[in-house]
This record gives structure tokens, C-alpha cells and sequence, in this order.
């Protein structure tokens, strides 16, 4: 091997081991509730994470059957924020509809790939 072969082998080695960790990803979680009223959490689900009304429907379901359900895998900054527009449409429907603060129902767990 010449000495032009072995800088571009180094180099690759190198650009490999210096290459940039992805950030670690965070799953929102949808948590059973029976103190928040379903059509709060099915307007919440559609308006902070543009399901639709059946995929909405199928993620209340499940939550409520086992307790929780994944809704979406996201980078910790994005997963948060996703949580809180998430939370603030559950509090204004859910207040609207029953006068009554909400509890959280959005949870973030880490995201083992």
C-alpha cells in the first residue's frame, strides 16, 4: 500500500469514529385516564399530532384498555414539545367541556432502537 491508500484508509477511520451520535429519541406516550373526558383526548390527539379521527379513536382505545399507548417516536426536544401543544389542547377542550383542569395524560419514555 502506499502512503496516498493509507492516509485515505485513516481518514475514513477516523471520519467514522468522529461522526456524529444521533440524538437519542424519545417515545410520547398516551396514558389511560378516567378523569379526562374522551373527546378531549381524541381532540387533543388529532390537533397536536394530525391523526385522524380513527387512528385517534384506535390510540384512546388502546391507552384505555392497557394503560397507555405510543403515539409517536421523536427527538427529546421535538417529543417534548409535541407533549406540551398536546397538554394545552387537552386543557382547553377539557375545560371548555367540563370546567375542570385536566390531569397529564402525555408521558415521554426513552426509545430503546
Amino acid at each position: 500500500m502506499n502512503n496516498f491508500e493509507t492516509d485515505i484508509n485513516q481518514v475514513t477511520k477516523e471520519e467514522t469514529n468522529n461522526a456524529p451520535k444521533k440524538p437519542p429519541r424519545y417515545s410520547v406516550v398516551l396514558l389511560n385516564s378516567d378523569y379526562v373526558a374522551f373527546p378531549s383526548v381524541l381532540y387533543s390527539l388529532s390537533k397536536a399530532f394530525n391523526i385522524d379521527s380513527d387512528g385517534a379513536m384506535q390510540l384512546a382505545s388502546t391507552a384505555h384498555i392497557h394503560g397507555q399507548a405510543t403515539i409517536a417516536t421523536y427527538s427529546k426536544d421535538i417529543a417534548e414539545t409535541k407533549a406540551d401543544i398536546a397538554f394545552n389542547c387537552l386543557q382547553e377542550h377539557h375545560v371548555k367541556l367540563t370546567g375542570e383542569e385536566p390531569t397529564q395524560i402525555f408521558s415521554l419514555i426513552p426509545f430503546d432502537e
